[in-house]
């Protein structure tokens, strides 16, 4: 007799077999479907060195064209820009000679006004810059220098330091330029600015008289002190602004007294100078020229003196 639960059993375990074959054969890819994925070792194989010696060659013929290209592109930029120097050094000369023309024209055709403080200012950084550059390329840069106690005593007059002090701030080289840029501009101050140098000797000795003999007077009351002061450098503006246009009416003689000035000068200079400057040709002339003629003592200092002489922010110690 056979077990029915034992048949009903067998058939239920046939057909969960049956459901795990079909599942065993869907979970399987279908290789022979067209839309399967096929993959081949050959796609993968790299290139020949063939190949690859190709296209490196082609890679490099560009990159030469455009090294060329590039180099090609540069001298024209070479070429343009040696042109636009050209122009601009032609440019720059024509503006010195226009600007020469226009002053010659002036002298001859217009008196002095005043100054404004843009122009002021513009002449103050050009002084300035002549000095520095003379200091700069004339003055020696020995490491053992001797230093003559003539020229100690010499510069410690003018700024207004120790003997001692100017030999141990000339030993250095790296100081030099300095000490001597601020002694010219002391020596500037002392004789040119202080002195009204810029007027004939006789006019310059009856001016810096009455200016002495006037300014004390503004300090003596002092609730009358700032209106005192006031009216005196307004009289100085005036008086130097007409004394200026009176020399401006003989332009040649002027000329000739300002020349005779800096030489004077130059050489006064060189006397005790000369041991700190490079050798050059005819050194007084080349200070005359370039230390004391080119920093323009007929209108750069005279400028900077108008404006002080009308201003009220007077350097400390000045009358």
């Amino acid at each position: 007799m056979i077990d029915s639960d034992r048949i009903v059993t067998s058939e239920t375990e046939r057909s969960d077999i049956q459901e795990g074959d079909s599942h065993q054969v869907h979970s399987i890819p279908d290789f022979a479907s067209p839309t399967a994925p096929i993959t081949s070792d050959a796609s993968k194989a790299p290139p020949s060195l063939a190949e690859r010696n190709r296209q490196l060659t082609m890679r490099l013929r560009d990159a030469e064209r455009a090294l060329a290209d590039e180099q090609k592109h540069h001298q024209q930029t070479q070429t343009r820009l040696w042109n636009r120097e050209q122009e601009v050094g032609k440019l720059r000369r024509e503006k010195v000679q226009a600007t020469n023309e226009l002053d010659r024209f002036i002298h001859h055709s217009q008196v002095f006004t005043h100054l404004t403080d843009e122009q002021i200012i513009q002449e103050a950084t050009q002084l300035r810059c002549d000095v520095r550059d003379f200091t700069l390329q004339r003055v020696r840069s020995d490491k053992h220098l001797q230093i003559s106690q003539d020229l100690c005593k010499f510069m410690s007059n003018y700024l207004k330091i120790s003997q001692d002090d100017v030999r141990n701030y000339l030993q250095p080289p790296q100081l030099r330029p300095s000490v001597v840029q601020a002694f010219l501009w002391a020596f500037l101050h002392g004789e040119v600015f202080h002195r009204y140098a810029w007027l004939a000797p006789e006019a310059a000795k009856a001016m810096l008289d009455t200016r002495s003999f006037l300014y004390p007077l503004t300090t003596h009351a002092s609730e009358a002190v700032s209106e005192g002061q006031r009216k005196f450098h307004m009289w100085r503006a005036n008086t130097s602004t007409l004394l200026l246009n009176i020399v401006n009416l003989d332009i040649q003689r002027t000329h000739d007294m300002w020349r005779d000035f800096s030489e004077e000068k130059a050489g006064y200079i060189c006397q005790y100078l000369g041991p700190l400057l490079l050798p050059k040709n005819d050194l007084e002339d080349q200070l005359a020229d370039s230390g004391i003629h080119d920093l323009d003592i007929r209108q750069k200092p005279l400028s900077l003196q108008r404006r002080r002489h009308g201003g009220t922010d007077r350097p400390k110690g000045a009358e």
